[in-house]
């Protein structure tokens, strides 16, 4: 082994100290997840105007559900919805409370116009009233 001044200084040099918050620094620049990938892709194809911006459906009904909601409009979406095979739902909570606020829920239809509800989960009626069960799909008794 050769132990000179020399040696030893090109040793230090190789493996000088880097503190962990540094090294922490440095992977993360080198490491991007898939999603960071696709990101970053997304990003410059907008900046180069190459990304087709998002047409939002002309061709669609919105229906509001809540304590006021017509049982009839209920008794037409349970019928619309027993003969539509797609749907497409999401859900939505309050910021504060973390509790449901809304249940979104879209009727696919092919060559048709889609059905989109929106349940107001805290504007819902009574949970003994008739309304609530025909929202429910509860039968009458």
């Amino acid at each position: 082994m050769n132990f000179s001044r020399k040696s030893l200084y090109l040793t230090q040099a190789q493996h000088r100290y880097v503190p962990p918050y540094e090294r922490l620094l440095r992977r993360n620049q080198a490491w991007k997840s898939k999603k960071v990938k696709l990101e970053a892709e997304l990003q410059e194809e907008y900046r180069q105007s190459t990304l087709t911006p998002f047409q939002p459906p002309q061709n669609y009904r919105c229906y509001y559900i809540h304590e006021r909601a017509d049982i009839l409009l209920i008794d037409e979406l349970i019928d619309q919805a027993k003969i539509t095979k797609h749907y497409s739902i999401d859900t939505e909570d309050d910021t504060l409370t973390h509790k449901p606020a809304t249940l979104q829920v879209e009727y696919i239809k092919q060559n048709l116009s889609s059905i989109i509800i929106i349940i107001e989960v805290q504007y819902l009626p009574s949970s003994t009233s008739p309304l609530f069960k025909k929202i429910q799909g509860v039968p009458k008794l």
